[in-house]
C-alpha cells in the first residue's frame, strides 16, 4: 500500500493558495489555482524520494520500508513548521485571513504528530507510529478541506483519514488556560464535553491527550517518547491533539470522555528544539 502522498500535498496546498495573494501584487483567483498546481507538483517531486512504496505500518514490513517512513517523518517534521513559518512572514491577506492563520495552525499540529511518528517508528512501535501518522495526516487533511472551499481542484481536498480530535457538539463546557510552561484543568466529568483552550503564555501551545493505562503516568510516556521506547504498555487510547493556539487566542474542540486517567502535554517544539512537554509542560487528570 503506497503512502498517501497526495494527502500530504493537498494540506500543503491549501495554506499555499490562501496566502500568495501578497506576492507579486494581488493574483486573481485563476492565478491562486494555477500557482497552486505548480507548487503541489513541485512538493510531490521533493517528497516523492523519501516516500515508502509500501506500507510500513504492516507486520511484515521490511527493516527498509521503516527506515524509509522514519524519513519520511523526519522530513515532514522538519519542513512543514519551516513553511509555516515562511508563509506567516509574508503577511496573510485579510480577505481569508482566519482560514489561513487555521492552515497554518493545522501544519504545524501535524509536524508535531511527524514527529512523534518518527520517534515512534525509530523506536519499534509500529502502533504508535500509525496513531500519529493518522493524526498528522488529518490536519493536513482538514487543511485541504480549506483549499476545496475556497474553489482549488488539482490539489484540493482529499476524503481519507481521520480529523486530529473529533469535535461533537454540545456537552460540557471546559476551560483550558495554557501558559509558558503548564495547563490548568477544571474537573472534568464523563460524557461529552467542548474544551476550550486560554493561551495566556507568550509562546504557541497545542494540547495533546491520551486515556493511560492503569499504573502509567504521563512522565512515564513522555520519558518514553523522549529516550525513543515504545509508549504502547503506557497507553490506552490516543485521544488525538488540538491545532496549536497562538498566545493571546483561544480554540473550541470537542472530545467524548470516558472514565480513567488521561494524560496531556504540548509538543509544540521550542526555539532551542525542545518540545515544550520536555520542559515540564504535562500532566494528568482522573475523569471519573
Amino acid at each position: 500500500m503506497r503512502m498517501p502522498l497526495n494527502r500530504i500535498a493537498a494540506g500543503l496546498v491549501a495554506v499555499i493558495v490562501g496566502l500568495t495573494g501578497c506576492i507579486s501584487g494581488k493574483p486573481t483567483k485563476a492565478e491562486f489555482i494555477a500557482r497552486g498546481d505548480k507548487l503541489c507538483k513541485r512538493f510531490e517531486q521533493g517528497v516523492g524520494p523519501v516516500t515508502p512504496q509500501e506500507d510500513p505500518f504492516e507486520q511484515d514490513a521490511s527493516p527498509e520500508e521503516s527506515q524509509q517512513a522514519s524519513k519520511l517523518f523526519e522530513y515532514l517534521a522538519t519542513e512543514l513548521p519551516k513553511l509555516a513559518d515562511q508563509l506567516r512572514k509574508l503577511g496573510i491577506p485579510a480577505e481569508g485571513a482566519a482560514a489561513a492563520k487555521k492552515s497554518l495552525g493545522l501544519l504545524e499540529a501535524s509536524a508535531a504528530r511527524f514527529a512523534q511518528a518518527k520517534t515512534m517508528v525509530d523506536s519499534g512501535d509500529p502502533a504508535g507510529a500509525k496513531s500519529r501518522a493518522d493524526a498528522g495526516f488529518g490536519s493536513l487533511e482538514k487543511a485541504g478541506t480549506l483549499a476545496q472551499q475556497y474553489g482549488f481542484k488539482t490539489c484540493g481536498a482529499v476524503s481519507q483519514g481521520p480529523n486530529p480530535i473529533p469535535s461533537p457538539a454540545g456537552g460540557t463546557e471546559v476551560e483550558i488556560v495554557a501558559a509558558d510552561f503548564s495547563f490548568t484543568f477544571p474537573p472534568i466529568a464523563p460524557g461529552p464535553a467542548t474544551l476550550s483552550i486560554r493561551n495566556e503564555g507568550k509562546e504557541r501551545h497545542q494540547l495533546a491527550l491520551a486515556r493511560l493505562k492503569a499504573g502509567a503516568s504521563a512522565q512515564d510516556a513522555v520519558d518514553a517518547t523522549r529516550s525513543g521506547q515504545g509508549t504502547e504498555d503506557l497507553i490506552e487510547q490516543e485521544v488525538g491533539a488540538s491545532e496549536p493556539v497562538a498566545p493571546g487566542e483561544s480554540i473550541e474542540f470537542g472530545v467524548e470522555f470516558s472514565p480513567g486517567t488521561y494524560g496531556y502535554a504540548c509538543f509544540i517544539v521550542a526555539a532551542d528544539g525542545e518540545p515544550h512537554a520536555f520542559k515540564g509542560m504535562l500532566g494528568q487528570f482522573d475523569v471519573k
